[in-house]
């Protein structure tokens, strides 16, 4: 039996129970001590609400700060020595270590006053101060030798000097204390360590002989998560974790150019095959599917509910304050055809808006600027209450959706990922659909998230900055709302007389068995309006190389349901062996086998033969293609990283 802990103000647990740092045994003990010590409760208590008054009152300041070189701030902010355990010190220091780095972000910018609270969430770019005069410094601060340093580091007006920046990198922990700051399309980028973040294990697809086994049988998937995380890992200098690269969320994550469905299809097939770049011999098949575009002012009505995590592992700057500006931009979009209500968990459950019309923006605005963070996390009590809310506000055939905003660390409550599982099937079953967003780093729960996501019929995000808040909020708002198509499934059949073998590239945990392809029953996955699916296959000819196109290789069925529907239909399309060369393949095709490529090199596959990431920047340079909203233009600079 482990020893009963004590409260010791230098014991460094206590402050990485402030900042959701604990791990859930250690979590339990500081809470049970806390529990029978009314004295050490008053003292956490009044550490929490210092930070969070901390947070609070820099959390727009941080945000409004204009872009900047992240290097020598990453760089400079690598820790030399263990975390001490003085809260105070720590916490206060904060703060002056902040306002002296704000006199960097903020020199030469323009005065503008501040706008209402929604303007505020949604154009935090227009808020940018011309100067902030420093605080005097509480009298710990005055003491301390970091007070000292973080006054006289600033440099003249105007200079942005690397002494200044090295001075208040020196102490990284009282950084810490309040949360680096993740690089979003209008803030800096600080480091912060991945913690305890969870990735499920995640062998990669083998190939497959033809001989013995004809059918490949999968659920599609359009979550885009690993993508951006993924891109958070590069940015921050660092390689992911290679089960946190899934290499159908990285192809899926972008803009393809098929064409629109016709007739009463929800969704066109596109079938191509070309030469594989990486692999002499080796040839890709590109199977593509297009979702039926809705246009804004013809999509249903939307009954939403947000499930928010306040929890204390949500304080950081990139997490709860981007999940406000998150919503905000999404609410922004709405119209007084839809509806909104928040509901918030954290130890307790609560109600903070009822479901309320977008025609009342203020009111919703107001209610997501006041959310704070703090306590610890009962996530299944909030999925129930939001289902509730839910269906007591049920449009009927509208957009009935939750979106699950969290880290995914579910620590009270619930616990076991399938119990949590098993509740949203059962809800989802009547028509609720869920979307689960993840935000930080640090505390993120990669499987938790996704099995929800999976099982809730909706889609799983992962939120890294306000870049990609603007992509699934405003740009694909109506993908991310409605959903034209539930459960589609695909069941590839190759032709054993011209395919000798196959590899499914990515969808490892979508494999469904042969015999749940025909099965209604067996859950798969969405499509949203208007999104695109991508599912690249590497195989290998009987047949030796010719021009020109040659007999049936393969043949692809497809089974989908209609969002409200229980039955499902299906369609049949096949594919005939091609010779093409990969130069003269579609810009589809190349770009999507660009990005397999860069994500089979990130999990270090055996797959890859002689691929570089040289080759991917080369591959993926020559189809850029009409890249509306620059997300293969930013794949490069991305690349570049890597590349350095």
């Amino acid at each position: 039996m482990s020893e009963m802990l004590r409260y010791d103000p230098e014991d460094p647990r206590w402050t990485a129970y402030l900042l959701g740092e604990l791990e859930a045994e250690e979590r339990t003990r500081c809470e049970a001590l806390l529990e029978r010590d009314a004295a050490a409760r008053a003292e956490i208590e009044a550490l929490r609400e210092t930070l969070e008054s901390v947070q609070r009152e820099l959390r727009t300041e941080l945000a409004e700060a204009p872009r900047l070189d992240r290097a020598p701030l990453v760089a400079a902010l690598k820790p030399t020595a263990p975390r001490s355990g003085r809260l105070f010190f720590y916490l206060l220091a904060a703060a002056a270590l902040v306002l002296a780095a704000g006199s960097i972000l903020w020199d030469q910018s323009q005065s503008r006053d501040l706008a209402p609270a929604h303007e505020a969430l949604v154009r935090r770019e227009a808020l940018v101060p011309a100067e902030v005069p420093m605080r005097s410094p509480a009298p710990v601060l005055a003491e301390s030798s970091l007070a000292a340093k973080a006054s006289a580091s600033a440099p003249a007006p105007g200079a942005v000097g690397s002494y200044r920046v090295r001075a208040v990198a020196q102490e990284p922990d009282a950084l810490r204390a309040l949360g680096y700051v993740s690089q979003d399309a209008d803030g800096i980028l600080l480091q912060e360590s991945a913690g305890t973040e969870t990735y499920a294990g995640l062998p990669e697809n083998p190939f497959v002989d033809v001989a013995r086994e004809r059918l490949s049988t999968f659920s599609i998937d359009v979550d885009t998560a690993s993508y951006t995380n993924v891109r958070r890992y590069l940015e921050m200098g660092q390689d992911p974790p290679r089960d946190a690269v899934r290499l159908e969320e990285l192809v899926n994550y972008f803009e393809y150019d098929d064409p629109a469905p016709r007739g009463d299809v929800p969704f066109h097939v596109a079938l191509e095959m070309a030469r594989c770049p990486w692999k002499s011999g080796h040839h890709l098949v590109r199977i593509g599917l297009q979702g039926r575009v809705i246009p804004r002012d013809q999509r249903p009505a939307s009954n939403l509910v947000f499930l928010i995590d306040v929890s204390g592992s949500m304080q950081n700057p990139n997490k709860l304050p981007i999940v406000q500006r998150s919503l905000a931009l999404l609410v922004e979009e709405l119209d007084a055809r839809d509806r909104v209500a928040i509901v918030t968990y954290a130890g307790s459950t609560g109600l903070v808006l009822p479901s309320t019309s977008c025609g009342e923006r203020r009111a919703i605005f107001e209610a997501i600027e006041r959310l704070g963070a703090g306590g610890s996390t009962n996530g299944a009590a909030g999925i129930q209450l939001a289902y509730e809310t839910a269906r007591e506000h049920w449009i009927a055939g509208g957009s009935n959706r939750v979106i699950l905003c969290t880290d995914g660390d579910f620590n009270v409550g619930i616990t076991d990922p399938n119990a949590l599982v098993e509740l949203v099937r059962t809800k989802a079953a009547g028509g609720i659909f869920l979307t689960a967003l993840g935000f930080g780093m640090g505390n993120l729960k990669d499987a938790t998230l996704e099995k929800l996501a999976d099982q809730g019929n909706g889609f799983y995000g992962y939120v890294d900055d306000m870049r990609e808040a603007r992509k699934l909020f405003v740009n694909e708002l109506t993908g991310t709302l409605v959903a034209i198509a539930k459960d589609v499934k695909i069941q590839v059949d190759f032709a054993p007389e011209q395919v000798r073998s196959f590899r499914l590239l990515g969808y490892e945990n979508r494999a469904l068995a042969h015999k749940d392809f025909a099965d209604d029953t067996k859950d798969a996955g969405e499509i949203g309006a208007g999104h695109d699916v991508t599912a690249l296959y590497e195989v290998e000819l009987k047949a030796p190389a010719f021009l020109g196109v040659g007999p049936e290789a393969l043949r692809v069925r497809l089974r989908w349901k209609e969002p409200t529907g229980d039955a499902s239909r299906l369609i049949e399309q096949s594919l005939l062996v091609s010779d093409t060369k990969f130069s003269a393949a579609s810009e589809n095709l190349r770009f999507g086998a660009s990005v397999a490529l860069f994500g089979m090199l990130l999990r270090g596959s055996a797959h890859a033969g002689g691929g570089t990431y040289a080759t991917v920047q080369e591959l993926a340079s020559d189809a850029i293609g009409t890249d509306a909203h620059g997300e293969r233009r930013a794949f490069l600079e991305l690349l570049k990283r890597k590349l350095r």
